[in-house]
């Protein structure tokens, strides 16, 4: 006797993205100085500015 499965459909990637992006609130990007050329991708360590001053 094999059991019913019922699976959700999957997305397509460009509706996978939309949703990933979607899931975050209202932001900018901030861009930040390479420290070498191969530079590609850094972490901020602290914010040290408030929120709402630019």
């Amino acid at each position: 006797n094999q059991g019913c499965s019922a699976q959700r459909p999957l997305l397509s990637p460009m509706r996978q993205q939309y949703r990933f992006y979607a899931d975050y609130p209202d932001h900018i990007k901030v861009t930040l100085p390479a420290l070498s050329p191969t530079m590609e991708t850094g972490t901020i360590i602290s914010w040290q500015k408030k929120e709402g001053k630019k």
